[in-house]
């Protein structure tokens, strides 16, 4: 996993993706957002399920071989004890492995709503942009109206 910067060719907000922007109603965006990150949530809830599962599947191996421990001390760890054992490392990586996705999720999650904060603000100041525009045509017309013409 790399942390490199690179953006994707319509992160950059450029005329031509707010006109596009412009062609959608809020309820639209919003739909489309929420559509979003329902499609992640479920994932990010199984992920999250998964992670509880192994840590606690862990903490009762951990107690288990701890037990067990006990038990020999005075005596060679049967083979049982040293499979337990080995299979410790491996299931730690894999809670790193689990724990490493989510973050990623959620990195990716934040950077997602961020960009679509910034599209609607973008969005809001294009349609203030556009309501001044208006109002001054329409003060244009009304001066251009109202002035007699001269002979």
């Amino acid at each position: 996993m790399s942390d490199s910067k690179e953006e994707h060719p319509i992160a950059e907000a450029t005329e031509d993706n707010l006109e596009v922007l412009q062609l959608f109603s809020d309820d639209t965006k919003r739909s489309l957002n929420e559509g979003f990150l329902s499609y992640f949530l479920p994932e990010v809830t199984r992920l999250r399920e998964s992670f509880q599962e192994l840590t606690n599947s862990q903490e009762e191996m951990l107690l288990s071989i701890q037990q067990k421990l006990q038990g020999f001390e005075n005596q060679k760890l049967s083979a049982d004890i040293q499979e337990t054992l080995h299979l410790v490392p491996h299931y730690k990586h894999k809670l790193g492995n689990i724990e490493k996705q989510m973050d990623n999720i959620k990195k990716k999650m934040t950077k997602l709503k961020e960009r679509s904060h910034k599209l609607e603000e973008r969005r809001k100041i294009i349609d203030e942009q556009k309501d001044e525009q208006e109002k001054k045509r329409k003060e244009q017309d009304r001066m251009l109206e109202a002035k007699p013409a001269k002979h």
